[in-house]
């Protein structure tokens, strides 16, 4: 898969609130910007990448009680940005690229998915975004950033649930849309999509979202990717 261009412009911002020091929140925009890749798989329409979505978004206590339990148990009435933006962008699709079936579009999520009013740089539980994502789109892979802490119960939640590929530790995988029909596994195989995923950051191990690894840790296929980071940051 090759990135062809990425637009200067966002196509539309989406409103959020954002932590600033002091405890305060400030008024934000999420720019939402296209691009054309090649080389996608034929079972994948398009691909949506996010990061660092560690804003909220309020919302009335009237539409929090058309949300599942997960994506309104932030604190009064504050929702992660990332629960509500799959639905957006959902929409956002319907709209500029009809052509687009949703269930053929894969959704990696690349960390810091979290964010608490009156805390800049919270820590907690992302689990309600992979969720909303993935009851938007056909599937959901990617890793957890060091802000990202998933409980053990959360963590089986995404590993045990269809279309979510969850890699909280360094992993290579086919990621794609679950698996269904009496297609071939020549046919199956050709719809998934080869992704090397490593999350957190390099760090003293026993704090939150910091892993210390030796090369003999990460999967021969991400090892390139980290001496070329390496060699980048020295």
């Amino acid at each position: 898969m090759k990135i062809l261009n990425l637009n200067d412009q966002p196509i539309e911002p989406y409103d959020y609130l954002n932590a600033i020091p002091g405890g305060e929140v400030a008024e934000a925009q999420l720019p939402i910007y296209h691009g054309t890749v090649s080389g996608l798989p034929e079972g994948i329409d398009a691909l949506i990448v996010a990061s660092d979505l560690q804003g909220i978004v309020p919302v009335p206590l009237m539409e929090t009680h058309t949300m599942t339990a997960d994506a309104a148990a932030e604190s009064d009435m504050d929702v992660l940005l990332g629960v509500m933006l799959p639905a957006h962008v959902r929409l956002l699709l319907e709209v500029e690229w009809p052509e687009v079936d949703p269930d053929r579009v894969g959704v990696l999520l690349c960390g810091d998915l979290y964010a608490r009013r009156g805390k800049r740089g919270a820590s907690g539980n992302p689990v309600p975004v992979w969720l909303a994502f993935r009851e938007a789109f056909g599937w959901v892979a990617g890793v957890d950033g060091n802000h990202d802490l998933a409980d053990e119960a959360g963590a089986h939640r995404l590993h045990s649930g269809e279309g979510i590929h969850y890699m909280d530790v360094p992993a290579v995988i086919d990621a794609g849309p679950p698996a269904g029909g009496p297609a071939s596994h020549a046919a199956a195989q050709s719809q998934l999509l080869r992704i090397a995923g490593l999350g957190g950051i390099i760090g003293r191990p026993w704090r939150p979202g910091r892993r210390q690894l030796s090369f003999a840790d990460i999967p021969t296929g991400i090892r390139p990717l980290c001496s070329w980071t390496t060699a980048r940051r020295s």
